[in-house]
């Protein structure tokens, strides 16, 4: 069981930043729906998914939501 849960937390880990940072400001998934321009139900979607589901477009527009930048890089 704890192999499976730390597999899931380390799926997660910009998901995890997005929420802290949200939880961080006092946001709403309602308020950050309406700064990106989306469905709440998107928002949570979002926060539920593993970090390889998630498409960027999405994680650049929830982090400027919340007054963060996605950078992304290549090696």
């Amino acid at each position: 069981f704890a192999s499976r849960v730390a597999k899931r937390i380390a799926e997660r880990r910009i998901v995890k930043q997005l929420m802290v940072k949200r939880a961080a400001l006092g946001m709403t998934l309602f308020d950050v729906a309406q700064r990106m321009g989306c469905s709440e139900r998107k928002v949570e979607r979002m926060e539920m998914e593993a970090d390889n589901d998630l498409k960027v477009g999405y994680v650049k527009k929830y982090a400027e939501a919340v007054g963060m930048k996605l950078v992304l890089g290549l090696e």
